[in-house]
């Protein structure tokens, strides 16, 4: 019996470490560079938007997202409201399809002046959001972030990341397919959540709970 207990408080302490944490780290930014990423026009008429793949070996719900960015042309003084959009693209294979699986119009989520430039001085400042979890099976995924600053004379650049060279895709509008980025470059961005227990993990413990229920029936 002994035994038994002792294997129920390991797969409970197991699916305890479930709880929130980041189960996604593509790098802090590299304060080199940013790109375009926004709904809105830049005053030459270039609009963008931008993707970033990542990896969950693990089933997983993703609850919020941290990313960072720039603002550019114009006054570089920010708008008075920030309106972003997060999308999450199922891939397959090397390409990310025309569609999001999920889609989360943020808004104004607030942002942070980190204190910190780019080489072209430009202040860089920090995002965070909450959001209804999303449930994602292991895979790979693309990440777009863009921001709407219609009505102000900047537009929002997406900072590249520590994280070192790698894929990313743009477009020019939704439903444009993706194309990949001339320059190999990370995005800085975090992913935190919950990584769901596997069905075997939860069986384990149901059963563990079973016999803790016994136990203290015979016990009484």
């Amino acid at each position: 019996m002994r035994r038994a207990l002792a294997a129920v408080v390991l797969v409970c302490l197991a699916v305890g470490q479930a709880g929130a944490t980041q189960i996604y780290d593509n790098g802090t930014p590299d304060l080199v560079n940013a790109y375009l990423s926004d709904f809105d026009p830049t005053q030459s008429g270039t609009v963008y938007q931008i993707a970033d793949d990542f990896v969950l070996p693990s089933a997983s719900r993703i609850e919020d997202v941290h990313w960072w960015g720039v603002y550019a042309w114009g006054d570089l003084v920010p708008p008075a409201e920030d309106d972003f959009t997060i999308r999450i693209f199922e891939m397959s294979g090397t390409s990310v399809p025309p569609s999001p699986s999920h889609e989360i119009h943020l808004g104004d989520p607030g942002r942070t002046d980190t204190g910190s430039n780019l080489q072209s001085g430009k202040d860089l400042y920090y995002y965070s959001a909450q959001f209804p979890g999303i449930s994602v099976a292991p895979g790979t995924y693309a990440l777009s972030i863009v921001n709407n600053t219609v009505g102000d004379d900047d537009a929002w650049y997406w900072a590249t990341s520590l994280a070192g060279s790698g894929t990313a895709w743009s477009r020019s509008v939704d439903g444009d397919g993706w194309g990949t980025l001339p320059w190999p470059n990370e995005f800085a961005f975090q992913l935190t959540g919950v990584v769901i227990p596997e069905p075997m993990t939860l069986t384990l413990l149901a059963g563990g709970l079973v016999v803790l229920a016994v136990h203290r029936r015979r016990r009484k």
